[in-house]
């Protein structure tokens, strides 16, 4: 299945100005899964790319499911780099009963001759590619909902001055239980956590008491969204792009830029960043005993 582990140089031999794209045509060099390759696919294309690596071991053909995925299904994960950690416990129990069922099919393949063993060399195939897109599907990574707004919960705690690997474990640590991995973090989360304030921070550019029109708009619009609220429950929700509070119609995603420029632009308005009750990222502010919910993703609808 995988290919032959290779220690050729992946990407642009000299440093780029900005993030290449991973290479996605025939003439570009095989991707590695060497543990040291892995890295610097996290580093230099993002965690989108090595899911796509994850993806390509498993529909390489011909595919081949090897002496060493046999073993057990946490085998497999480790031979292919993937951390266990980054499934939920149901999704990761389904993954081991899928995995379970490519047993017999190895047992059909050692005891079949001619045809018959073609064709179940040929389901092996198929149900150890179907395993490779499973896992792919399940894997809680970028792109991903509660990953996406666990890391912009984190990326909020941020203080805005200590760039250091220590620090970005010490507020991703909190908020990884609410993307539902199984058990500990995975270095791929704070590592997502510290790229993405890297990313937010450079694009709201212009020191710390500049704002973009976006921004500007979207918090002004928080302001009356909540001065319109009647204080009830029914109605205390808000999107971006909807008429009233109350109202889905129209609603829409906040960019996480923009997201990262309402955590500094709300300080000592009231409003503060939080997980919506039901689900995603929102700023509450209070009015009473009420909590008023404007959120930051239209999928809270």
């Amino acid at each position: 299945m995988p290919p032959t582990r290779q220690s050729q140089q992946i990407g642009p031999s000299k440093p780029a100005t900005k993030r290449a794209a991973p290479p996605n045509n025939s003439r570009a060099p095989a991707l590695s899964d060497l543990p040291e390759q892995m890295s610097q696919l996290q580093r230099q294309y993002g965690n989108r790319a090595v899911q796509q690596l994850i993806q390509r071991k498993f529909t390489d053909s011909p595919p081949k499911f090897e002496p060493e995925e046999q073993e057990s299904f946490e085998r497999m994960l480790a031979h292919n780099d993937i951390d266990p950690l980054a499934f939920t416990a149901i999704d990761y129990a389904a993954l081991q009963t899928a995995y379970s069922r490519l047993a017999p099919l190895v047992a059909n393949v050692a005891k079949h001759t001619a045809q018959k063993k073609r064709e179940s060399k040929q389901k092996l195939d198929d149900a150890y590619k179907a395993l490779g897109v499973l896992i792919k599907d399940k894997m809680l990574a970028e792109g991903k909902p509660s990953w996406d707004a666990a890391v912009q919960l984190a990326v909020g705690q941020y203080d805005g001055k200590t760039p250091t690997n220590e620090h970005f474990k010490t507020i991703s640590g909190p908020v990884w239980p609410t993307v539902g991995g199984r058990g500990a973090m995975p270095e791929s989360f704070w590592k997502s956590v510290k790229k993405n304030i890297r990313t937010g921070y450079a694009a709201a550019g212009g020191g710390a008491g500049a704002f973009s029109a976006e921004c500007d708009t979207i918090f002004a619009d928080m302001g009356k969204q909540f001065n319109d609220w009647d204080g009830t429950l029914t109605s205390r929700g808000a999107w971006w792009g909807s008429a009233a509070p109350g109202s889905t119609a129209g609603a829409k995603d906040v960019p996480s830029t923009v997201i990262l420029e309402l955590q500094r632009k709300v300080a000592g308005s009231g409003w503060h960043f939080t997980n919506s009750f039901s689900g995603g990222l929102s700023f509450h502010k209070t009015r009473g005993t009420v909590d008023f919910i404007y959120h930051m993703q239209a999928a809270s609808v």
